[in-house]
């Protein structure tokens, strides 16, 4: 439940940040059958998008230049990366983008080079999906298990061509590929949509990138 709390008070930081008086129009969530096929693949397609991923050869191989670019790419946008509070286990431990402001987990200083140029590359992906739905219908679709699910795999499909790009080798990518999936079926409440599909299709969009399908 506090988890969810979190996403609501997210979602309406997000709205707040811009696009007030806009009217903006939310597509609905699917049915689901007994198999657990949605009855329509709007959010399914959206999670497909590449549109707001990295151009190819854009990340540099070397994980101090990525971090740096990264950075760069964050600061020309006009956002700042702003330390978390402690104090709420589900806000600090993750880092999380809002339109003028990315705020980074409580262990950041801690972290490689190379995790936090992974992060970022994560949340530049979230940037441009403001830049491309808006920050209002981003936080509109953050409150829907759908849109939360396809926003967070189109990003987790840049973290894992980082991984790649960086030469961690495909077997390891591969095998954090349902871990991960599960846990933001978990993390971020997806409890509208059926978990099998949630997961397997999330691991079959993020093997889309794979050299060995």
């Amino acid at each position: 439940m506090r988890t969810l709390l979190v996403s609501l008070l997210t979602c309406l930081l997000i709205a707040l940040g811009g696009c007030r008086g806009v009217a903006v129009k939310v597509h609905a969530p699917p049915q689901y059958s007994e198999a657990g096929v949605p009855s329509d693949l709007y959010y399914e397609k959206l999670a497909h998008e590449t549109a707001d991923l990295s151009a190819e050869g854009e990340i540099p191989s070397d994980p101090h230049e990525a971090f740096l670019l990264a950075q760069q790419q964050i600061k020309d946008h006009g956002i700042d990366l702003v330390p978390k509070a402690e104090g709420v286990k589900e806000w600090e431990q993750f880092t999380t983008t809002f339109p003028t402001k990315i705020f980074v987990a409580t262990d950041w200083d801690e972290k490689s080079e190379a995790a936090k140029a992974e992060i970022l590359w994560h949340e530049l992906v979230h940037v441009r999906q403001y830049d491309r739905h808006t920050p209002l219908l981003m936080g509109l679709m953050y409150v829907m298990s759908e849109g939360r699910w396809a926003l967070e795999v189109e990003a987790y499909r840049e973290s894992f061509r980082v991984q790649r790009i960086f030469g961690v080798p495909e077997d390891k990518i591969r095998a954090q590929m349902k871990p991960r999936a599960e846990k933001l079926y978990k993390e971020y409440e997806f409890g509208t949509m059926p978990r099998d599909y949630a997961v397997n299709k999330a691991v079959e969009i993020w093997m889309l990138d794979s050299p060995n399908p």
